[in-house]
């Protein structure tokens, strides 16, 4: 039951994300910043744990586009957290 929870919630997450990109490249601008402050907290942990040479070896150029980069890898992260605390809540509890 936890597999299947966490299961269907990346594959919500992974939606959630695609369905962003989506619209923010048709000129729905205000998703991608709401989405990218919804994955700085975890970000900022992120950057504690990952070492800045893989960091630099993914960006480069580093600064804004890695923030935007590890922000969105935060934000997927917490969007699998909180979809598959819910599914897993509401679905597959309430059977027990």
């Amino acid at each position: 039951m936890y597999f299947r929870a966490i299961l269907f919630g990346v594959s919500l997450s992974l939606a959630t994300l695609a369905l962003v990109v989506i619209a923010a490249m048709l000129g729905v601008s205000f998703l991608l910043p709401a989405l990218i402050y919804f994955g700085a907290p975890l970000a900022y942990l992120l950057n504690l744990i990952i070492p800045d040479q893989l960091i630099y070896q993914l960006v480069p150029e580093g600064g804004g586009p890695a923030f935007i980069g590890i922000s969105l890898v935060g934000a997927l992260l917490q969007l699998i957290a909180v979809y598959s605390l819910a599914i897993y809540r509401f679905r597959y509890r309430a059977r027990a």
